[in-house]
């Protein structure tokens, strides 16, 4: 887990999944975006190293929509 402060001194900590690429995580779109819902309702970041996104669960539509468009592009 990674730990950072937070304002007011409070403490956030995430586990983190680290991928190479999108295509190791799920057999279509609609799995990864349900997986990536899933772990980040958790508090679980998952980041991917060849598209260069991480999702942390508070990420905004423009993030949700490069998930569909860079999953699309994969091949998932």
């Amino acid at each position: 887990m990674l730990g950072q402060t937070g304002p007011g001194n409070v403490r956030l900590e995430y586990t983190v999944i680290v991928l190479h690429s999108m295509n190791q995580i799920a057999r279509n779109l609609d799995d990864l975006r349900q997986l990536v819902k899933t772990l980040n309702g958790k508090r679980i970041r998952v980041e991917f190293i060849k598209e260069h996104l991480t999702f942390k669960g508070d990420d905004s539509p423009v993030a949700a929509l490069l998930l569909s468009v860079m999953g699309g592009l994969c091949g998932i």
